[in-house]
């Protein structure tokens, strides 16, 4: 009983603290776009448990990718920021 009471007990402390750190993480704008993203994020997981179990792919490749694309992500907000929607896709020509 203890193991299906601990995950929700730290997930509601995580987000107390962090709610406390930084007021705009219970915004409304930032429960949708955080809705959205676990929505995502859990059908990458599924897809990738399915092929994962079925044997089609080895798991350094997972890290791989992960590892190149999430560093490029966080270079791209940081290069896009002030950028508007029309310059971005004519900054990738």
């Amino acid at each position: 009983m203890k193991k299906e009471i601990g995950n929700p007990v730290l997930l509601f402390v995580l987000c107390a603290a962090t709610s406390i750190m930084n007021p705009k993480f219970l915004s409304p704008v930032n429960l949708v776009n955080t809705a959205k993203l676990i929505g995502l994020y859990g059908m990458f997981s599924l897809s990738l448990g399915l092929v994962i179990i079925a044997g089609g792919i080895n798991h350094s490749l997972n890290f791989t990718v992960m590892g190149s694309v999430v560093p490029f992500g966080v270079l791209a907000d940081q290069i896009f920021k002030n950028c508007s929607a029309e310059k971005i896709p004519m900054l990738a020509i």
